[in-house]
């Protein structure tokens, strides 16, 4: 048997854990390199972070929707989750809001650890600037 390895990685398994980190990751680069300035694109980022979870396969396919608050780091109050889904809302739509809490608030950090790496990255780069310079 050829045993011989691919070179490229293997990619997640759908719906695993990995594939949900690798696309929280993915999102979170994207809107950075979209919108570098924290504070000018403020309001930029926020629109593009809720249109990038309501639009994601996370939220739309109704098998992804558990995953997504098994592997989330961030669980939704419920009062607030009851809130949004309204009074009539059934355990769907409200399980549909709840992971979308979720996955939005998993973004915002992903969006967070993504800025303080450029930032770093910029800084060494810098730095390695200055002592070339000298």
């Amino acid at each position: 048997m050829n045993s011989t390895k691919s070179p490229l990685p293997a990619a997640p398994v759908e719906g695993s854990a990995a594939e949900y980190w690798a696309d929280i990751k993915s999102m979170a680069e994207e809107i950075c390199t979209e919108y570098p300035d924290q504070d000018a694109d403020h309001n930029d980022r926020c629109d593009r972070v809720h249109e990038d979870v309501d639009g994601s396969q996370w939220i739309i396919y109704n098998w992804r929707i558990p995953k997504v608050l098994e592997y989330s780091s961030n669980e939704p109050d419920a009062k607030e989750v009851q809130s949004m889904s309204g009074e009539d809302a059934d355990w769907r739509k409200q399980q549909q809001i709840a992971a979308f809490m979720a996955m939005e608030a998993d973004l915002y950090e992903a969006i967070k650890e993504e800025d303080e790496r450029r930032e770093e990255v910029a800084e060494t780069t810098e730095d390695e600037s200055v002592r070339a310079v000298s």
